[in-house]
């Protein structure tokens, strides 16, 4: 799948692929075509929040 990519805290999102999710028990896949973005998110996605993430990922705090 196309994402946003978040490779290293506080550099810029990169746009790439990731492998496509997998489901788990009583889980479903939701296609998203949009997604908001929190006032908060600057501070989480450079590292100034300390949130325990692990990189990298597709951020989408609205999601």
């Amino acid at each position: 799948m196309k994402a946003a990519i978040l490779t290293d805290f506080g550099a810029p999102l990169a746009f790439g692929d990731l492998p496509d999710p997998t489901l788990g028990a009583g889980e479903v896949i939701v296609d998203m075509v949009a997604a908001g973005v929190a006032g908060y998110t600057a501070g989480v996605l450079s590292g100034a929040r300390n949130y325990v993430l692990e990189l990298p990922i597709a951020p989408v705090p609205e999601g």
